[in-house]
């Protein structure tokens, strides 16, 4: 799947055609994508930052729903290009392959992204789950194509355990 396919998804959404003419300032300004190759917990969401008020609202393209956002910062996000050459099959197989040389897991079960754009580029943050324990946190320059960070972790090192006398 690319992400033309869901922003062509977004604009077929009469919700979308409608905000888009209350909100002429709106611009995206992320994205979050969920992806299940075990089950159906398939999500992508395409977010907006309404100029002026300070306000962001996400639409839901699974199931076509806007929802507002609660937005707390205080500088203006970076306005993300609708036109990415961004296919999610291809980082895919960036990523198996990065594993392969880090002789890590090999299948992935669930990817969740959050795409976002700064210094004029845009990055995939991602958080890889392999099997019960094994995790992956990267990110992706989608404009080069190229892992810039890439970090294995293991579930049981994020969580802290005490001992019984502390």
């Amino acid at each position: 799947m690319n992400f033309q396919f869901y922003v062509e998804k977004l604009c077929s959404l009469e919700k979308y055609e409608g905000f888009k003419k209350a909100e002429p300032a709106a611009f995206p300004c992320s994205g979050f994508f969920i992806i299940d190759y075990e089950g159906n917990d398939n999500q992508q969401h395409i977010d907006f930052y309404i100029k002026g008020k300070n306000k962001m609202v996400s639409f839901k393209l699974e199931s076509g729903e806007l929802v507002p956002l609660e937005y707390m910062g205080n500088a203006t996000p970076a306005e993300m290009d609708f036109e990415l050459n961004l296919d999610f099959d291809k980082v895919r197989e960036l990523i198996e392959k990065r594993m392969a040389e880090e002789k890590a897991a090999k299948s992935m079960k669930k990817v969740i992204f959050s795409l976002q754009k700064k210094d004029e580029k845009h990055f995939l943050l991602g958080t890889v789950f392999f099997g019960v324990f094994g995790l992956v946190k990267t990110t992706i320059c989608v404009e080069d194509m190229k892992i810039v960070d890439f970090e294995k972790k293991n579930l049981l090192d994020l969580i802290k355990i005490k001992k019984k006398d502390e």
